[in-house]
């Protein structure tokens, strides 16, 4: 009796689903299938949009949450499928990207939980860093700040990854 439910339970079920990424993204899943997800996606043409594998193909040029403004870029394994997506807001003024932080750091805990790490840089004259971060089943979460005093700027990013992939 209960191998004949297990069976149904996987008829009804289905196959298992692909490894859930930032919002309707799943990891793997190609630039084209992101594009349809996300028409304001465009081609990303940024000089630094390499990272070692990973390649920043595409783009949304402003995407707002959590009261803030951010760019998304959708990382790529070279000749592959979605691996990274990470969100960036402009470098600013270290009170716009503190009140972003804590936001983000807010919406980030309701959703995921307490943080699974928190780690702050040793300051230097130019800068210090603060990571933080979450892991959901399939996911990595990273929020990353960057606070440059001499300069008064600040930027905040946010980072998701498959938790295979290591450090975000």
């Amino acid at each position: 009796m209960r191998a004949s439910i297990l069976f149904a339970a996987c008829l009804v079920l289905g196959p298992v689903a692909a490894q859930a990424g930032w919002q309707d993204t799943n990891w793997g899943m190609s630039a084209a299938d992101v594009r349809a997800k996300y028409p304001a996606a465009v081609p990303n043409t940024d000089r630094d949009n390499v990272d070692g594998e990973l390649i920043a193909s595409l783009m949304i040029p402003q995407y707002d949450a959590s009261g803030c403004s951010y760019r998304v870029n959708f990382w790529f394994q070279r000749g592959g499928g979605l691996a990274k997506v990470a969100l960036y807001t402009p470098e600013g003024d270290r009170k716009q990207a503190t009140g972003c932080y804590k936001s983000v750091r807010e919406a980030l805990t309701q959703k995921y939980g307490q943080p699974v790490g928190e780690k702050t840089s040793k300051p230097t004259r130019y800068t210090q860093q603060l990571d933080v971060s979450w892991q959901a089943d399939d996911t990595a979460i990273g929020l990353h700040v960057a606070d440059v005093p001499r300069a008064k700027k600040a930027f905040v990013s946010v980072s998701y990854a498959p938790r295979t992939a290591g450090k975000l």
